[in-house]
């Protein structure tokens, strides 16, 4: 059974309600089938799986040539996504959604477009990218950047050393970010 894909308010970014089976046992649910992403889909899979506490946020993150696709194992996520493709009419729109693991949803994260989450409780979430990890792929925006506004309902975060370092939107190179993924 195909999955209900719907696009959200940032170009080239979909929510995906999976089909789950559910019986007295609990639950099953696919998350990923190739076939249901083969337009957008190029390259390898590598398959991730990164557990936070409670007060954990990580991000803002963003590639110029990785696709993500999420899928959230347990707990709940507040996502935050930020357009930061120049040459999209969506540059700049910040947009948040709830993942629930209860909730069998998946998110497809397209390249110029930044990406972090805030751990409310204890989540693990598993996503797989077109790219294998090498560390020249890796961008990042303040997840704090007051121009953005953004809510991530915790007070006190938990945050990495490069997490606090990232700079502002204003302050990105956007002519590089246009030259590695203008069409």
């Amino acid at each position: 059974m195909e999955p209900k894909k719907r696009r959200t308010s940032i170009e080239d970014v979909f929510l995906y309600t999976l089909p789950m089976h559910s019986d007295s046992r609990g639950m099953f649910v696919e998350t990923f089938r190739k076939s249901w992403v083969e337009e957008e889909y190029g390259g390898d899979l590598q398959v991730n799986c990164s557990h936070s506490r409670a007060g954990v946020i990580r991000g803002m993150h963003y590639h110029l040539r990785q696709t993500d696709y999420w899928f959230l194992a347990s707990g709940r996520i507040k996502t935050v996504l930020v357009d930061v493709r120049p040459f999209k009419t969506t540059m700049g729109v910040v947009e948040t959604i709830e993942l629930e693991a209860g909730r069998p949803e998946s998110l497809w994260i397209p390249p110029g477009v930044a990406h972090g989450y805030a751990a409310g409780e204890p989540a693990s979430l598993i996503y797989l990218v077109n790219r294998y990890f090498t560390g020249e792929d890796e961008y990042g925006l303040a997840w704090d950047d007051p121009d953005l506004g953004i809510d991530w309902g915790i007070d006190h975060p938990i945050l990495s050393q490069r997490d606090r370092n990232n700079p502002p939107l204003a302050d990105l190179d956007k002519s590089e970010i246009e030259r590695a993924l203008a069409p």
